[in-house]
């Protein structure tokens, strides 16, 4: 009985530093795809910020896409529990929309880095494999995060995420090209009024 405890602490122990050097090599992999770009970013570059060598990171992921799906991951998650404290479902679309393009810009001004690695992938500057695969991936947990959250039909879904996305992304380009926060306010606050005005 002893040993057999013994034995589940050690592999308790093993389990949370596993846990830990893996938190490593994704925060360093989220600089420095911030930085230097997801493409411009090799895994020794990773291995060097965390103090591994390149087979310590594959040890943990398989490839540089397993890094790069769950950073993206893991700040898509953070962004929709942002939501989960209003009940999206029981407001008017307009007011929905319009809501949702706020906690965007909040998001937005919060993690920047996550739209500097996101955008050109989704919008590129990817290799064929990794975009397909980015975007195949994101649009499909996307469409099931809005549904779960706001409850709507798919057309709805589809229709106002089109257009909080459309504005949002005004936004957020001005925003990664001159990093004026007030602007971002500025812009919000106009994208606001206009999702009123169609959605009324």
């Amino acid at each position: 009985m002893r040993k057999s405890g013994s034995n589940r602490k050690i592999a308790l122990r093993v389990r949370v530093k596993k846990e830990q050097v893996e938190q490593r090599i994704l925060d360093a992999a989220y600089r420095l795809f911030g930085k230097q770009g997801y493409e411009g970013t090799t895994l020794q570059d990773i291995a060097r910020e965390v103090g591994l060598v390149k087979s310590g990171i594959l040890y943990y992921f398989a490839n540089k896409e397993e890094i790069l799906l769950r950073v993206l991951e893991k700040h898509v998650g953070e962004f929709f529990s942002t939501l989960s404290g209003t009940n999206l479902k029981d407001m008017k679309m307009a007011e929905a929309g319009a809501y949702i393009l706020e906690k965007s810009c909040d998001f937005l001004l919060r993690n920047p880095d996550f739209f500097r690695i996101y955008l050109p992938l989704r919008f590129g500057s990817a290799p064929a494999k990794v975009s397909r695969k980015l975007n195949r991936y994101f649009d499909t947990r996307y469409q099931e995060k809005w549904k779960e959250t706001v409850g709507w039909e798919e057309e709805k879904v589809y229709w106002m995420l089109f257009m909080v996305w459309s504005i949002f992304l005004g936004i957020c380009m001005s925003y990664l090209t001159r990093k004026d926060k007030k602007e971002v306010k500025l812009l919000e606050e106009k994208g606001k009024n206009a999702i009123r005005a169609i959605f009324r």
